[in-house]
């Protein structure tokens, strides 16, 4: 259990003592106590880990977006500017052509500007000593 000075910690101490001591000598009982915190704490914790994995997803596959469209950017400008001309006339040509460019700078950008942020959080993660700081970096 806890040492007796935990109970004269100021605010806390007397209930820490009394909980602490509650889960030292009688789990069970300490456990039916608090299950309705346990399972909103537990409900909490669960949500969280949903949404960061959620986020983790849509990351990856916004980077899976953009790499097609890196990949495919001149067949798909060319696409573009086939329909662009039928429609709009000979000048869509020049609009298409900037538009093209225009997001594929974009992609550009924000991809690289995500890599460096990856490079430096890793970095800070390595010099601080988190752990799993290579697979926290990914």
């Amino acid at each position: 259990g806890p040492k007796a000075s935990v109970a004269d910690w100021p605010l806390v101490g007397d209930k820490l003592y009394e909980v602490w001591t509650l889960f030292a000598t009688n789990l069970e009982q300490a456990i039916q106590t608090f299950m309705p915190q346990i399972k909103s704490a537990l409900t909490s914790l669960l949500g969280m880990v949903g949404g960061v994995l959620g986020s983790l997803l849509l990351s990856i596959l916004s980077l899976a977006i953009a790499a097609g469209f890196m990949t495919y950017s001149e067949s798909l400008a060319s696409g573009l500017q086939t329909i662009a001309i039928r429609t709009a006339g000979e000048n869509a040509k020049s609009w298409t052509t900037l538009i093209a460019a225009t997001i594929k700078s974009v992609l550009l950008g924000v991809v690289g500007v995500a890599a460096i942020q990856a490079l430096l959080i890793g970095a800070g993660f390595f010099v601080f000593g988190v752990p799993a700081a290579g697979l926290l970096t990914l």
